[in-house]
């Protein structure tokens, strides 16, 4: 028997403990390899790329391929490319740049996760799936993710269709978090309608990988389970053949058949038990690990060729470990001049070789668009951040929005600056100042004087007035608001200072006479010891 470490594993308390399996040939290598897929495209004028993979005899990833592990054979000449003095050459071997990468999570929402509460470990589990598939790898291995839940018949739909926005993956993850159960558990159901989503994605791309990651706690519970689980398991051999899929199914240790549910995966060691539902996010984790394994088996190699008539082939010749396979691929000669001088087998290979974004250096080639919200393509393919060394106003290349100011504040030059004042790096609205390294607001409301409660003061009284509980309070006479000074009297409604020049008194006891003007009536005023007479219009 052959040791193989499989990829199977059993979560008890936290410990992931490895079962027995077959492996082939020894730890250091695989025991055959084999180059189970491969196709070509021509690019003129003497452009063809070769795309294949390459995996174990059993079906499972190699280690990465080097330079020194792949040899592209001019079957013209018997010899490599470029090995000649015709020119020419290929590169080495590299990430496919047209890759379409589709994974669909399909996650049991039925009562019996709710019942057990394991809704929240189901989905951040669900989470880490989206991280190692979606944020983590670079742009070429992106995958674009799908959500399916299911439940009844009827409950189980697509929520959110292939996206590589990370950021509405986890928003949608996050709704189901709090979503409701939806019933019994249509598993065979929901299995096929995952594999039907996912096989109609990337029918224009070459390659293209295609998983399908199922995850349940029960049994099937809909419907002629027999008849169902026999065209589940008829519709995923059919997609493994026909569409490149490789399917997973995640379990939650239950009361059912585990066999119905290993024999979902495409094979028995993608299939995982786990033992607790709190081990999810571990589980996840490690089946995006075999999901991007199993993508990065998956190589391009861009060739120059100096061949321009006939019904040519090249070769393709891989060893890994000592084990050896080989591809022979023919291609057509109807577009190709053997100008090996106007072609760049490392462009042939990766139109987006050194760019970020925008049109690849082929035509109809496409390296995408950036992947931050203030992010621009320039015309060189790069992504800058158009508002980098900015905070606020729109960017100067792509008008995008690099935020905005707070009420304080005002936009100047792609720059935050206080409208009015500032204390201790905080901007101060209108009307306030600074006090005690803090914003402040004077309140000098019904106040004429005194403390503003922000260091100043409301005011200061006038002549002949007092600041008396913050109103200004005069100190002899007030006349209509005026204050009078000290000795002075009201009269037509303003400070008047009498004078009594002119006036003699007769004291006759109730008797009293005046020589003034006879036409102003007197009206008596003491002060002190003193009698006066103020003299008022009639």
């Amino acid at each position: 028997m052959r040791d193989r470490s499989i990829f199977a594993f059993i979560l008890t308390l936290g410990v992931v403990v490895v079962i027995a399996g077959c492996s082939s040939g020894s730890s250091s290598g695989p025991e055959c390899i084999t180059i189970d897929k491969s196709s070509h495209s021509i690019h003129p004028p003497a452009g063809v790329r070769v795309v294949f993979r390459v995996l174990d005899c059993d079906g499972y990833p190699v280690r990465p391929l080097t330079s020194a592990d792949v040899t592209i054979i001019n079957d013209e000449k018997g010899e490599p490319f470029g090995s000649g003095g015709e020119g020419g050459g290929a590169s080495a071997p590299g990430v496919p740049s047209e890759f379409g990468l589709f994974s669909i999570l399909a996650l049991d929402m039925s009562d019996s996760i709710f019942n057990n509460n394991a809704v929240n470990d189901v989905i951040d589990g669900a989470k880490i799936f989206v991280q190692k598939m979606v944020i983590d790898p670079d742009r070429a291995l992106r995958h674009k993710v799908a959500l399916l839940v299911f439940g009844s018949t009827n409950e189980t739909s697509v929520v959110l269709d292939f996206t590589d926005d990370a950021q509405a993956l986890n928003t949608k993850l996050e709704e189901l978090r709090t979503s409701t159960s939806l019933g019994t558990t249509n598993l065979y159901g929901a299995y096929m309608m995952a594999l039907e989503e996912v096989c109609a994605q990337g029918l224009d791309l070459d390659p293209v990988e295609r998983s399908v990651v199922i995850l349940t706690d029960g049994t099937h519970e809909a419907g002629n389970e027999s008849e169902l689980q026999a065209n589940a398991i008829a519709a995923k051999d059919q997609a493994e053949t026909d569409s490149s899929l490789t399917a997973f199914s995640i379990g939650i240790r239950g009361n059912y058949d585990e066999s119905k549910l290993e024999e979902l995966a495409s094979k028995s060691e993608y299939f995982v038990i786990s033992e607790n539902a709190g081990d999810l996010e571990i589980v996840f984790e490690d089946v995006a690990r075999r999901v991007e394994a199993i993508a990065n088996s998956n190589y391009a190699i861009g060739v120059c060729t100096p061949v321009e008539l006939g019904n040519p082939s090249l070769t393709i010749q891989v060893e890994v470990d000592g084990e050896k396979d080989s591809e022979t691929v023919p291609y057509p000669t109807d577009q190709l001049t053997g100008d090996v001088s106007s072609c760049d087998e490392v462009l042939i290979a990766d139109p987006c070789h050194g760019l970020d974004c925008g049109p690849g250096a082929l035509p109809g080639s496409d390296c995408g668009t950036c992947p931050g919200p203030t992010d621009y393509c320039t015309g060189f393919g790069m992504c800058v951040d158009d508002c980098e060394g900015r905070e606020c106003g729109l960017s100067p290349n792509a008008g995008i929005s690099c935020g905005s100011c707070s009420p304080v504040e005002t936009c100047r030059s792609g720059q935050c600056e206080c409208s009015y004042s500032e204390c201790s790096g905080q901007c101060c609205a209108m009307n306030e100042v600074c006090y005690n390294g803090s914003c402040c607001l004077p309140s000098c409301g019904g106040k004429d004087c005194g403390n503003n409660g922000c260091g100043g003061s409301c005011g200061t009284c006038g002549t002949n007035s007092t600041c008396v509980n913050d109103l200004c309070v005069c100190d002899f006479v007030n006349c209509l608001g005026q204050c009078c000074s000290d000795g002075e009297v009201c009269f037509n409604d303003q400070c008047c200072m009498p004078d009594c020049t002119g006036v003699t008194f007769r004291d006759h006891g109730s008797t009293f006479s005046s020589i003034m003007d006879p036409t102003l009536r007197p009206r008596f005023l003491i002060s002190g010891s003193a009698l006066f007479v103020q003299h008022l219009q009639s």
